[in-house]
């Protein structure tokens, strides 16, 4: 019985393969590109900033738009006011605790998390020393 020719072996089908591997790579570069600016514009996306705000006179939370500034007597303390679990805006303090207006997570007066969906601390900023004994600057991430 003769041997039947194998679709393998046939030049036709090593071909038709290559050809389809190669159209694959073509289609597939530019996706790559494509995720690879996408990484490249995230973290070009906003350098970091130092936003110069005035020292809180008294114990008690401030909230100046993205930052949140804590004073207990001598100490001082900034935090992002973004919420670590879907990034709502914090704005309020009630009971003793600043609360996300999104969802109700809770943190105290040190950032750290008391209750709700959020999962994390909020995140602290760095403090530096401002223009003026009155002033002080916040380092607000990217």
């Amino acid at each position: 019985m003769p041997a039947l020719p194998s679709d393998r072996s046939s030049p036709e089908s090593f071909t038709r393969r290559l050809w389809a591997k190669g159209l694959l790579l073509l289609m597939a570069a530019p996706l790559l590109a494509g995720v690879g600016a996408l990484g490249r514009w995230r973290k070009e996306r906003r350098p970091e900033e130092r936003l110069t705000l005035p020292r809180p006179p008294a114990d008690g939370v401030q909230f100046h738009g993205e930052v949140i500034l804590v004073r207990e007597g001598d100490l001082l303390r900034a935090f992002w006011a973004k919420c670590p679990h879907l990034g709502c805006r914090i704005r309020g303090a009630s009971e003793g605790a600043l609360v996300c207006p999104c969802h109700g997570s809770r943190f105290d007066a040190r950032g750290r998390r008391l209750s709700g969906p959020a999962t994390q601390d909020l995140w602290p900023l760095a403090i530096e020393p401002g223009p003026s004994g009155e002033m002080i600057r916040v380092v607000v991430p990217a």
